[in-house]
């Protein structure tokens, strides 16, 4: 979602401002509410009807990226990510032929963070790798390597790896986003346990077992605090990382391995 301030911000003068805000109140009410009410397919027909309107009113289009931005999500609400692609990169394709001040990072942001998330949702994985990564180096260069907004960028860039199978090589973006989501979140808050549980997981593939101990403990009492409702799910991982360390002992003991299967 584009912030109205930034909006604003990009305006000329009270006069733009006040232009934009009037637009909204007298375009754009009635799709935003179906849109906050799930009334997706009302919502595209009004929010095309006024993104159209609004340009033959002269109405500039750096004005209008908070509506294309709610129109590319209501399609992709619908299942349509092809058209909410078809959105999205037709108005970045404008931006990209602009200069790339900070300014207009900032205000193509969550046009190209929206982008991460069709790809992904679209299951287009490696392509939403390849958007996750390009929106992370812009968002480093005019935010800074310790902004929050790379929270949501990781985690997309997460997911998507993982869906390819390839958990493994996640570890150093995990930790990346861990620091950040403790600094912004609090040490405490359920995603940070989310973090920990990732790195818990990867641990214990690895077979390290002690260190996804330590980790998952860390979850559950996390866990216990902000999300009651995951705690028994954190208990079953203890038990089978317990299962496991107990089976890999008898592999390779074969002492332990007779008293395991003779009590």
């Amino acid at each position: 979602m584009v912030p109205l301030l930034l909006l604003a911000g990009c305006s000329g003068g009270m006069e733009g401002s006040a232009s934009s805000a009037k637009v909204k109140k007298e375009i754009f009410s009635a799709p935003l509410k179906q849109y906050e009410d799930g009334e997706y397919e009302k919502a595209i027909a009004g929010f095309k009807a006024g993104i159209e309107k609004s340009r033959a009113n002269g109405v500039s289009g750096d004005r209008l990226v908070l509506y294309k931005v709610k129109l590319a999500e209501c399609y992709l609400a619908e299942g349509k990510s092809d058209e909410a692609l078809a959105v999205v990169d037709e108005e970045l394709a404008r931006f990209s032929r602009s200069d790339q001040s900070r300014e207009r990072f900032l205000l193509t942001s969550p046009l190209r963070l929206l982008r991460v998330r069709i790809l992904y949702k679209g299951k287009k994985f490696k392509e939403a790798q390849v958007a996750a990564k390009d929106l992370l180096e812009l968002q480093e260069r005019y935010l800074g390597s310790d902004s929050q907004e790379l929270i949501e960028t990781l985690n997309l860039a997460i997911a998507s790896a993982c869906a390819e199978d390839r958990c493994a090589d996640t570890r150093p973006m995990i930790l990346r986003q861990l620091v950040l989501k403790e600094r912004y979140l609090g040490k405490e808050h359920e995603h940070v346990a989310a973090s920990l549980a990732q790195l818990a997981e990867l641990e214990e593939q690895a077979g390290n077992f002690g260190e996804a101990e330590k980790l998952f403990k860390r979850v559950l009492a996390i866990r216990t605090k902000s999300a009651p409702e995951l705690v028994e799910s954190t208990r079953k991982n203890l038990v089978r990382l317990e299962l496991k360390r107990m089976q890999w002992k008898s592999r390779n003991n074969p002492a332990e391995k007779s008293v395991l299967e003779n009590p």
